[in-house]
């Protein structure tokens, strides 16, 4: 553009003048503010030296407070009995008493805790003790069935004899015709361990035994999950005390003992191991004893294993873990935050009274390869966040030494849980069977 021709105005545009002027005054409001923005802005700076701490990301706002892990219901019904008649009957098998004392030295138990079946004996006890004992048979809730199946079939193994429609079922019908009157809908049965199934009507082919409200530490794989709502998910028993620390040093980052060989009627657990065992020993100080089965039962090697988990930040549950080491009971009364390595796991008292996507890790058995980025995504906020709620659960998770009904603890929760599953066969009763076995089920059986 030639010197002397007019310029064209844009739209909106400043002029020359305007734009000079805004700068010297700009100028002057910053010569005016100086003084001002270095006193503000001094202890400020200061701050952030001293206490970086204090500044973390948005996303871990929610972590620094203690996680609620239990659940609204469990605030409901905290420190209340549930409105239950149970009816127990009185029968045994004749040599159960024998068979007790052959295992646990005395019957019932002193103290010891350490066997997975043990529950069996503690819910017995505390049944008979409770003031949920009901004795007239004709208005009872619930008809519990004092066996100790995985007691008797761990001492006599072999005993096909006892299954439960050919043996135990006979002694039921004895004792009075509650048995046949709804075809069990309303029994409870407890059974601690899953290896015995052939003993007990914990499989869907044997659904029309009896109605299915067994109590379980495991439940097997093959229950479809129309029927494992008849159960209620129960932990082993375990020797070890609530730990009374929560923030204490831990050095051990990952923990890890236990067999590599699984039990034998699931094999699938051997592989989970074997194939997590080389992705451990990459992590960082972390920890792993591998021991021949059942050597876990050793009183001085569970010592030193409640000692370790105490002093782990993340104990290492691989699928089907040796149910005689208990560890995942162990690493909730320890606060070692669960790294649960199953797709099939099911939790004591899981969506009722707990929600454990607080307190564990869980991760499908054959992604062996996310366990370096399960842990490297767990930093010191989330794990201590973790662990004040184990502290919430801890008392969930442990039984009373005396079988009493101890409010908020193991027992309690269990009677609640058989309240809640009877208020559903209650309004279920009249359409029995049809509510146990699904039609794709009878279908397979007719023409089977």
């Amino acid at each position: 553009m030639s010197e002397g021709e007019p310029t064209a105005k844009v739209l909106g545009q400043p002029s020359t003048s305007q734009i000079e002027s805004g700068i010297a005054n700009q100028k002057l409001l910053v010569n005016k503010m100086n003084p001002y923005l270095l006193i503000f802005c001094i202890p400020i700076i200061a701050f952030l030296l001293i206490y970086p701490p204090y500044f973390v990301p948005l996303d871990d706002y929610a972590i620094l407070e203690t996680p609620q892990v239990l659940t609204n219901h469990y605030y409901l019904f905290e420190s209340k009995l549930p409105p239950i008649k149970i009816y127990a009957y009185n029968i045994t098998e004749p040599d159960q008493k024998d068979v007790v004392t052959k295992m646990f030295g005395s019957n019932p138990p002193r103290a010891d805790r350490m066997s997975s079946q043990s529950n069996e004996i503690i819910i017995r006890h505390s049944v008979q003790k409770s003031s949920f004992r009901h004795f007239d048979a004709e208005t009872a809730d619930i008809f519990y069935c004092p066996f100790y199946l995985s007691i008797s079939a761990m001492m006599q193994r072999g005993s096909a004899s006892r299954v439960f429609n050919r043996y135990y079922n006979e002694l039921l019908r004895k004792a009075g015709p509650w048995r046949d009157r709804y075809d069990g809908i309303d029994h409870s049965v407890v059974q601690m361990s899953p290896a015995y199934q052939y003993r007990a009507p914990i499989n869907s082919y044997l659904v029309g035994s009896i109605g299915l409200m067994a109590t379980m530490s495991n439940i097997p794989f093959d229950i479809p999950p129309r029927d494992a709502w008849h159960y209620t998910q129960y932990f082993h028993g375990s020797n070890a005390l609530i730990f009374n620390e929560t923030e204490n040093q831990r050095d051990t980052s990952v923990f890890f003992l236990g067999p590599l060989s699984s039990i034998h009627w699931r094999p699938h657990g051997s592989i989970v191991r074997r194939a997590l065992i080389p992705h451990l020993k990459n992590i960082t100080n972390s920890f792993s004893l591998i021991v021949e089965k059942h050597e876990t039962s050793s009183a001085s090697l569970e010592a030193s294993m409640h000692e370790k988990m105490r002093n782990s930040e993340i104990c290492l549950e691989p699928e089907w873990d040796s149910p005689t080491s208990r560890s995942l009971t162990d690493a909730v009364l320890s606060f070692c935050v669960p790294l649960v390595y199953s797709n099939e796991a099911m939790f004591p008292f899981e969506g009722i009274f707990i929600d454990y996507t607080k307190i564990l890790l869980q991760r499908h058995s054959e992604a062996h390869e996310t366990l370096n980025p399960s842990i490297m995504m767990m930093n010191d906020r989330k794990l201590a966040a973790m662990r004040r709620g184990l502290r919430q659960v801890g008392q969930l998770w442990s039984d009373n030494k005396n079988f009493e009904i101890v409010p908020n603890q193991a027992i309690w929760g269990w009677y609640w849980m058989q309240f809640i599953q009877n208020s559903i066969m209650v309004a279920s009763k009249r359409h029995f069977p049809s509510l146990l076995v699904s039609a794709y089920q009878k279908d397979i059986e007719s023409n089977g």
